[in-house]
């Protein structure tokens, strides 16, 4: 069977996504999960204390997010750099999920310790008519309580915010300020992509960005236009064309975070650089074709773009004033040059 790509397993696991941090279950009821969640037991004490990162010296153990990234995978098999974008991801939202928790807690908006109690409660009910106990469970699926009581009060409180603010109004109000990259336009883009000679090496990325914000400059100020810098400065295919790669989707063909920029671009701008797995690039937008889709044509699509921003919105409240650390026992994403750092 052939290995499938980061990009594949991210789409196909698009609903284990779909509340960030959050794992999806056969029932309503966060507390109810019959699947196997990993390889990891419960009588493994000494493989779950390997910390991963510490958020606020709170540790986030190795187990907790192998865990999470078998529960995504399914036991579909990856190549190993998509294996390795995945496990830091992984972990980087679980960073992101203490952070956004940590918000809801201080605005009072987080789920109490009772409605905790509650949901384990209902979880032993439901078990004990299946003829199991909390502790089968628990070694079932690889947590202990402390741990599952812990992704619990996050569940509960996520879903107790979303019910407040993942509302028609505010999609609607979402879809209207970034309609281009929903209601199906189309881009004609242009780019200058500039190879990183050492794309592991952080000043390596940065000595690219700083060379790309130099080219940016000399455009904007006007002695090269954006194809002439792009058959002068380019190392793309395209550069005898002035960098036009033709028209591209939101969320096709290019990178996420090449198409991400570039539909944030004003007509005939010239993007910030911009890190992909190419190189650095450059973007510019050369023509609009604008698409026909409402917002309630794309509702599952705009549900989960809105539900993604409210999550990265809580946990950046918390971001600045955050102390996270990171051991060389899991691979992390380095936040200047967004490569991933591999673990020892």
């Amino acid at each position: 069977m052939t290995n499938v790509s980061w990009v594949a397993v991210l789409a196909g696991a698009a609903l284990f996504w779909a509340i960030p941090g959050v794992a999806v279950c056969a029932q309503d009821d966060p507390a109810v999960q019959t699947g196997n969640r990993g390889d990891v037991t419960g009588d493994a004490p000494a493989e779950q204390k390997v910390v991963a990162a510490t958020v606020n010296g709170e540790p986030l153990y190795v187990a907790d997010v192998q865990r999470e990234v078998d529960f995504a995978l399914r036991d579909r098999p990856i190549e190993d750099d998509a294996l390795r974008f995945m496990k830091a991801q992984t972990l980087e939202r679980l960073i992101s999920r203490r952070l956004a928790l940590a918000y809801l807690t201080d605005r009072k908006m987080a789920a109490s310790e009772q409605d905790v109690d509650l949901a384990v409660a209902r979880l032993s009910r439901e078990l004990d008519r299946r003829g199991e106990t909390l502790d089968d469970y628990y070694g079932r699926v690889g947590v202990d309580a402390a741990t599952h009581r812990r992704e619990l009060a996050w569940e509960l409180s996520w879903r107790q915010f979303l019910d407040q603010y993942l509302t028609d109004e505010n999609l609607q109000r979402f879809f209207e300020r970034r309609q281009r990259q929903f209601d199906g336009s189309q881009l004609r883009v242009a780019h200058i992509l500039l190879k990183v000679d050492l794309p592991e090496n952080r000043e390596s990325v940065a000595a690219a960005k700083r060379r790309a914000q130099e080219i940016r400059e000399e455009i904007n100020s006007g002695p090269l236009s954006f194809a002439e810098a792009a058959a002068k400065y380019s190392v793309a295919p395209t550069a005898k064309e002035g960098g036009d790669v033709g028209f591209i989707a939101r969320h096709e063909p290019m990178p996420e975070s090449f198409s991400r920029a570039a539909f944030e671009l004003e007509d005939g701008k010239v993007s910030q650089p911009v890190v992909t797995s190419f190189g650095v690039h450059l973007i510019t937008c050369l023509e609009i074709k604008p698409g026909q889709l409402t917002w309630q044509d794309v509702r599952p699509a705009l549900h989960r773009a809105v539900n993604n921003y409210l999550f990265d919105w809580a946990a950046d409240q918390r971001r600045g004033n955050a102390r996270i650390e990171y051991t060389a026992a899991w691979p992390h994403i380095d936040a200047e040059t967004g490569t991933v750092v591999d673990e020892d």
